[in-house]
């Protein structure tokens, strides 16, 4: 039971890193420059928490 609730939640963070990519892409569309600050902070993110 608890293997198949840490599949879940890896599941469940792969599905918010997915989210955060589309709406990241979302604002450079609407910001331009900002998406280069965007990815930046984008790749932070994956970097702290891309191993859960």
């Amino acid at each position: 039971m608890k293997e198949s609730n840490s599949n879940s939640a890896k599941a469940d963070v792969e599905g918010i890193k997915k989210d955060i990519e589309s709406l990241v892409s979302r604002l450079r569309n609407l910001k331009g420059k900002s998406g280069d600050i965007l990815d930046e902070q984008l790749g932070n993110f994956i970097i702290r928490y891309g191993t859960l």
